[in-house]
Parts: C-alpha cells; structure tokens; sequence
C-alpha cells in the first residue's frame, strides 16, 4: 500500500466519474494514479482536491504492471490561505508546478528536492512574503536539484547559457545573461535583498527558461508563462 504525502501535478478527466493525476510524492517520486467516482455529486472526496499544487495526503494500492495506482484514501494535507485569493500568487503557483513537471523525470526520486519544492508553496502562500521574484528564485534553485547547477563567478562579466558557467569574453553564440539581469541572477543566489525593473525581471526569466532547454532534455516552452507575464 502507498502512503504518502504527495503535490498535484496534472489531471485529466476520465470517463464518467474519474480523474487521473500525475503526483510527485514524497516516498516514491513522480507517480500516476487514477481515483474512482470523485466527480459524482456525492463523492466523499471532492473534486477540489486535485486541483494543481495542492498538497494531499494518499493511500492507493501500488501499480501492477502498466496499471495506474488506484487511490482508497484523499486527503488535504496543507490548504492554501492566500495563494487562491491572489491572481499573481496563482500564476506563480502555476508557473512553479509546470516547471516541476518538465524537470523531473519517472525514475527520478529524491526526497531533498520534494521538501524544497513543499517549502516553495509554502512560502508562496506566506502573505507576507513578495513573489515577485519567486519564478526565477525557483529556477536557480530547482536547477541545483536537478543537476543542473549553474557554475557562477561573480567576477566575470558573461554566464554562458550553453556551458553553463560564468566566462570573461562573449562566446560568438551569444547565448549568454550579461548585464543587469546578470546581477539579478547572482543577487539571486546570494539571497541579497533585490531592487530592479520588472523588465530586467522578465529579461532573466526568458533566460533562465533557455538554459533549462539546453541542459534538460525534451523540455519545451512554458504555457503558464503567458499568464505571468500578464499580471
């Protein structure tokens, strides 16, 4: 039996009264799983549960060849304060969970990177926290626990997108973050206190989008993004 605490990823309709959802959980990793009659009118389990960057609690019985793991129990395990009143918080969160979802891999299972993604949501449902910075934040963070570390040296004057490590001179590719959204990325790092241009903010987030393409497999452009540049 599976039981395990477990962060919604995607969801998709099934048949009449199903879901299946791709979860990355805290005991075993990126998991799919299917739950029966939650989109009856008298389920006990609502259907508001499985929204996407909800944290839950499941029970289900294990997969068995290319089954689906099926869920017995649903649970709440944190629910939001503020994420859902707040349009920019909400595509924060929508932002962060695709990112999540293209970066991870089924094999992959690394309970560090469940714990700092948990305490990510968390923070972002802080009211007393900005999230303005939070996209980028995330993106050099998750970086880290995905293997894909940038290689930084804050005395040089180009990061190379492709290498990814600082440099001194402009590779002929031009691939490259220079310039204040440089200083932001390494601001970033460093956890200084930041003060800089929505601009410059949008210009690093562009960036670091690219350097996630070139350093992780298959992963292609963010449909959540739109939404966040709106707000």
């Amino acid at each position: 039996m599976i039981d395990t605490e477990a962060i919604i990823l995607r969801t998709v309709k099934y048949r009449e009264s199903s879901v299946i959802f791709d979860a990355f959980t805290e005991e075993q990793g990126l998991i799919s799983f299917i739950i029966g009659g939650v989109r009856k009118a008298r389920s006990r389990t609502s259907a508001g549960m499985l929204q996407i960057g909800n944290i839950v609690q499941i029970i289900a019985y294990p997969q068995k060849g290319d089954s689906l793991s099926r869920v017995k129990e649903l649970h709440m395990s944190q629910i939001y304060r503020c994420v859902t009143q707040d349009m920019q918080r909400i595509a924060v969160l929508s932002f962060a969970i695709e990112l999540l979802r293209k970066s991870i891999r089924e094999t992959e299972y690394d309970p560090e990177t469940y714990s700092y993604i948990r305490k990510f949501l968390l923070q972002l449902d802080d009211p007393s926290s900005s999230p303005a910075h939070m996209p980028n934040q995330l993106m050099l963070e998750l970086a880290d626990h995905v293997g894909i570390s940038p290689s930084m040296d804050a005395d040089l004057a180009y990061f190379d997108l492709r290498e990814g490590r600082s440099v001194a001179l402009e590779p002929l590719h031009h691939e490259v973050v220079t310039g204040e959204p440089l200083a932001l990325m390494i601001s970033l790092l460093r956890r200084d206190p930041i003060s800089t241009s929505l601009a410059t903010r949008n210009r690093l987030t562009d960036l670091l989008i690219r350097y996630f393409q070139y350093h992780i497999d298959g992963f292609t452009e963010l449909k959540s993004l739109e939404v966040l540049r709106s707000l």
